[in-house]
């Protein structure tokens, strides 16, 4: 219990206190196992924010603040070692991996851990099944990839649309898989990135959203634009509302 409560203030702020906290390790019983933590406000809404990066703190704060303030919904988060990359074990070394490259073979088919990956993915895939919509929360660094990257290269694939409001930051983004998402967020303004059909399967949870008709909205925001990623996540809650 006390190391429970240690742990869960040091990532979490003092107001946090008051969500219902479930936490399920994988490997089950290893040491530095990976937490699959779940804050709830109150019930859940259907709408389940994930948080996959534990470094990405901008993200993840915003999230804490918008279950505290709306006082309903559920963040998923994962939680190891405060790094990008989750480490797992093997018969013969510990192996990292991008927990946002393991939700397809193709994704997993290169990391000595496949086998170990497909079973964690398979874990979240069903947290993610009771769900009506995803909203997955990032933070990116400035002049990483940003929206002017999908509009002069195919990575969201070649039939991708993206549309790009030259007054607001390009580390600023959605990254939408439905028609309605997209003109949604174009409409208002916000820098957004509809992921064509063609879209190089790199394991990622847009890919395997797509192939599952699993409705997805990510929010990328510069690291530190809190300002940013709150108005976005309140748009993309907003967008929820409508039912589309």
């Amino acid at each position: 219990m006390k190391r429970t409560l240690i742990f869960l203030l040091a990532t979490a702020p003092l107001w946090a206190a008051d969500f219902i906290v479930s936490r399920q390790s994988f490997p089950p019983e290893a040491d530095g196992a990976v937490r699959i933590s779940r804050y709830c406000a109150a019930e859940p809404d259907g709408i389940l924010l994930f948080h996959p990066h534990e470094n990405e703190y901008t993200a993840k704060q915003t999230a804490f603040h918008t279950l505290a303030r709306r006082k309903r919904g559920c963040l998923l988060a994962l939680e190891q070692s405060g790094s990008r990359y989750l480490t797992f074990p093997t018969e013969t070394a510990a192996v990292q991996a991008d927990p946002n490259r393991i939700y397809t073979a193709a994704g997993r088919a290169q990391n000595p851990a496949a086998e170990t990956l497909a079973a964690f993915a398979e874990i979240l895939q069903t947290r993610f099944g009771n769900t009506k919509l995803i909203i997955a929360l990032h933070n990116n660094t400035d002049a990483a990839t940003d929206i002017e990257s999908y509009a002069v290269e195919a990575l969201a694939g070649a039939d991708a649309q993206v549309a790009v409001n030259p007054e607001r930051d390009a580390d600023d983004y959605f990254y939408v898989n439905s028609d309605a998402a997209f003109e949604f967020f174009r409409a208002r303004g916000f820098n957004v990135v509809k992921q064509g059909g063609s879209v190089p399967d790199d394991g990622s949870l847009s890919v395997y959203a797509a192939r599952t008709g699993l409705p997805y909205i990510n929010i990328e925001a510069e690291f530190g634009h809190d300002a940013e990623q709150q108005e976005m996540l309140d748009a993309a809650l907003e967008f929820a509302a409508q039912g589309k």
